[in-house]
Formats: C-alpha cells, structure tokens, sequence
C-alpha cells in the first residue's frame, strides 16, 4: 500500500478504488511482531480515517 492506503498491484501502482487499512494493512508497519500496549488499535482507527478521508475526496475528485 501507499501512503493514501491505496493498494498496489505488483507493478507497484494504485489499484483503482482498493484501500487497505486497520489489520489488513498492519503487516506494513509491524510485520509478525506482536507490539502491545494499545499500538495496534491505535493504528487500525488513525489509518480507518486516514484512509476514508483519501477514499472519500477520490470518490468526490471523479464525480465532478
């Protein structure tokens, strides 16, 4: 994924209208590795918004 929590394929681009956020996207950050102390979920609800905010200006961005 990129910065926006867009997926990407294998040639590394955006795959249109597929986001990753939360634990499908945790693997990026932490690989296997059990943190704690609250880190993950932390993370799953900042990349949750993160990540709808860029989906929703995209989805906004096309239907002007």
């Amino acid at each position: 994924m990129n910065t926006k929590f867009q997926v990407l394929n294998d040639k590394r681009t955006p795959v249109q209208g597929l986001f990753a956020v939360g634990l499908e996207s945790e693997g990026v950050l932490f690989n296997d590795t059990y943190v704690g102390n609250g880190v993950g979920i932390g993370y799953s609800f900042t990349s949750g918004r993160l990540g709808g905010e860029n989906a929703a200006s995209i989805a906004l961005e096309k239907s002007k």
